[in-house]
Protein backbone atom coordinates (compact mmCIF):
# COMPACT_ATOMS: atom_id res chain seq x y z
CA UNK A 1 0.00 0.00 0.00
CA UNK A 2 1.58 3.41 -0.77
CA UNK A 3 2.78 5.55 2.24
CA UNK A 4 0.12 7.77 3.82
CA UNK A 5 -2.88 5.91 1.62
CA UNK A 6 -4.62 4.52 4.99
CA UNK A 7 -5.41 7.93 6.40
CA UNK A 8 -6.59 9.26 3.09
CA UNK A 9 -8.39 6.37 2.56
CA UNK A 10 -10.30 7.33 5.97
CA UNK A 11 -10.64 10.28 5.09
CA UNK A 12 -12.03 10.18 1.25
CA UNK A 13 -13.98 7.36 2.61
CA UNK A 14 -16.50 9.07 4.46
CA UNK A 15 -16.90 11.76 1.42
CA UNK A 16 -20.65 13.17 1.04
CA UNK A 17 -20.06 12.20 -2.74
CA UNK A 18 -20.86 8.57 -2.95
CA UNK A 19 -19.02 8.02 -6.55
CA UNK A 20 -15.68 9.27 -4.08
CA UNK A 21 -16.11 6.79 -1.66
CA UNK A 22 -16.50 4.23 -4.51
CA UNK A 23 -13.29 4.93 -6.43
CA UNK A 24 -11.68 5.40 -2.82
CA UNK A 25 -12.47 2.02 -2.29
CA UNK A 26 -11.84 0.40 -5.76
CA UNK A 27 -8.12 1.06 -5.03
CA UNK A 28 -8.37 0.73 -1.33
CA UNK A 29 -8.95 -3.31 -2.62
CA UNK A 30 -5.78 -3.08 -5.52
CA UNK A 31 -3.93 -1.39 -2.90
CA UNK A 32 -4.98 -4.78 -0.48
CA UNK A 33 -6.68 -2.89 2.05
CA UNK A 34 -8.16 -4.96 4.73
CA UNK A 35 -10.48 -1.82 6.00
CA UNK A 36 -11.83 -1.82 2.17
CA UNK A 37 -12.60 -5.32 2.59
CA UNK A 38 -14.58 -5.08 5.86
CA UNK A 39 -16.79 -2.79 4.42
CA UNK A 40 -17.53 -4.69 1.39
CA UNK A 41 -18.35 -7.61 3.45
CA UNK A 42 -20.41 -5.49 5.95
CA UNK A 43 -22.26 -4.41 2.53
CA UNK A 44 -23.29 -7.77 2.32
CA UNK A 45 -24.64 -8.53 5.37
CA UNK A 46 -26.58 -5.04 5.71
CA UNK A 47 -30.55 -6.03 5.34
CA UNK A 48 -32.18 -3.68 2.88
CA UNK A 49 -29.23 -2.46 1.37
CA UNK A 50 -30.04 -1.30 -2.89
CA UNK A 51 -29.57 -4.38 -5.12
CA UNK A 52 -27.00 -2.51 -6.82
CA UNK A 53 -25.03 -2.10 -4.22
CA UNK A 54 -25.03 -5.65 -3.06
CA UNK A 55 -24.16 -6.61 -6.66
CA UNK A 56 -21.26 -4.17 -6.86
CA UNK A 57 -19.74 -5.29 -3.61
CA UNK A 58 -20.32 -8.77 -4.34
CA UNK A 59 -18.56 -8.31 -7.41
CA UNK A 60 -16.05 -6.92 -6.13
CA UNK A 61 -15.03 -9.49 -3.23
CA UNK A 62 -15.22 -11.84 -6.04
CA UNK A 63 -12.44 -10.03 -7.64
CA UNK A 64 -10.45 -9.93 -4.67
CA UNK A 65 -11.09 -13.59 -4.33
CA UNK A 66 -11.62 -12.64 -0.82
CA UNK A 67 -11.27 -16.21 1.41
CA UNK A 68 -14.24 -15.51 3.49
CA UNK A 69 -16.58 -14.82 0.48
CA UNK A 70 -18.01 -18.74 -0.17
CA UNK A 71 -19.62 -18.67 3.69
CA UNK A 72 -21.49 -15.08 2.87
CA UNK A 73 -22.52 -16.46 -0.78
CA UNK A 74 -24.36 -19.54 0.89
CA UNK A 75 -26.20 -16.97 2.86
CA UNK A 76 -26.48 -14.87 0.32
CA UNK A 77 -28.30 -17.14 -2.39
CA UNK A 78 -31.91 -17.02 -0.53
CA UNK A 79 -31.84 -13.16 -1.29
CA UNK A 80 -34.01 -12.59 -4.80
CA UNK A 81 -32.23 -9.60 -5.04
CA UNK A 82 -28.74 -10.87 -6.20
CA UNK A 83 -29.42 -14.58 -6.48
CA UNK A 84 -27.95 -14.88 -9.69
CA UNK A 85 -25.02 -13.21 -9.03
CA UNK A 86 -24.23 -15.04 -5.90
CA UNK A 87 -24.93 -18.66 -7.97
CA UNK A 88 -22.92 -17.91 -10.67
CA UNK A 89 -19.73 -16.55 -8.03
CA UNK A 90 -20.17 -19.58 -6.32
CA UNK A 91 -18.87 -21.95 -8.77
CA UNK A 92 -15.44 -20.00 -8.59
CA UNK A 93 -14.65 -21.20 -5.21
CA UNK A 94 -14.05 -24.99 -4.14
CA UNK A 95 -16.99 -25.23 -1.80
CA UNK A 96 -17.59 -28.53 0.51
CA UNK A 97 -20.93 -27.19 1.69
CA UNK A 98 -23.44 -27.36 -0.82
CA UNK A 99 -25.95 -24.38 -1.26
CA UNK A 100 -29.86 -24.91 0.04
CA UNK A 101 -31.77 -27.23 -2.22
CA UNK A 102 -33.46 -24.23 -4.84
CA UNK A 103 -37.36 -25.60 -3.21
CA UNK A 104 -35.72 -24.43 0.02
CA UNK A 105 -35.00 -21.21 -1.44
CA UNK A 106 -37.60 -20.08 -3.62
CA UNK A 107 -41.11 -19.62 -2.85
Amino acid sequence: MPEGWGCLESKLGKSSNGEVRVLVRSLSLKFGSEAALDTLRIVLKSQGAPASELVNALNALVQTNDPQLPGVLLKLIADPAVRSETIRHLVRFNQTEAPPPVTEILP
